[in-house]
């Protein structure tokens, strides 16, 4: 952050650190670490449920599975490279069965 560097998808934290120190004190270390334990552990209970019933109803669907699965070898044919978030947010019928799963 003191070095000026630009993050390509800026986080919650980098909203903490650049906010203008003038309004507020700076945050230190450990109020940065409670805070992202917090964000992880509050997304992970909800949201991991929620998707965890949602892959158990893609597997146990063979149509969901079959469309959800000829989606994906479509868009990223060479599965041994990373796919990356703003690349799987562009196919519809994984963003459908997201959706619904968070539903």
């Amino acid at each position: 952050m003191n070095a000026g560097a630009q993050p390509e998808r800026p986080t919650i934290f980098h909203t903490l650190l650049g906010s203008d120190p003038s309004l507020y004190d700076v945050p230190l270390l450990q109020f940065c670490t409670g805070e992202a334990f917090a964000l992880l552990t509050a997304a992970a209970d909800t949201t991991g449920n929620a998707m965890g019933l949602a892959a158990f109803n893609v597997v146990t669907h063979p149509d969901i599975y079959s469309k959800l699965r000829t989606e994906m070898i479509e868009a990223f044919p060479d599965m041994s490279k990373d796919m990356r978030f703003t690349d799987l947010e562009q196919l519809p019928y994984l963003t459908g069965v997201v959706k619904e799963g968070l539903r």
